[in-house]
């Protein structure tokens, strides 16, 4: 936009009023027909995308997880991370606090799909 902006100012200061004119006429002229061309619908049945996705995010409806169950953090919980428990790895989040990899953890609670732990009081 800036560069037709100095594009039509540059042809009045450079040529004259009457250039500068048919110039700015043209410009108004093009871009009418550009975006007419544009907002046809052809033109974006053309390029936009013609299938559907229906894939579904992985929802682990069947937790093995229990309250109370004890596992270990593979990853550092910030407060998002990967726990294992009974020899399975799951999404967990501590209640706020950071908690290091390679610490035993113990669940908290379950929601729905969301494991809750703290680290396990020795």
């Amino acid at each position: 936009m800036f560069l037709l902006i100095a594009g039509i100012w540059l042809s009045y200061s450079t040529y004259g009023i009457t250039t500068g004119n048919y110039v700015l006429l043209s410009t108004f002229i093009v871009l009418i027909i550009l975006l007419s061309f544009a907002f046809n619908s052809r033109t974006w049945k053309k390029i936009s995308l013609k299938t559907q996705n229906i894939g579904k995010a992985k929802e682990e409806s069947s937790l093995t997880v229990n309250i109370d169950d004890e596992g270990v953090t593979i990853s550092r919980l910030t407060p998002m991370g990967t726990i294992m428990i009974n020899d399975k790895i799951y999404e967990a989040e501590s209640k706020g606090i950071y908690i290091e990899e390679n610490t035993e953890i113990v669940v908290i609670s379950i929601n729905i799909n969301k494991i809750i732990v703290k680290p396990k009081v020795q």
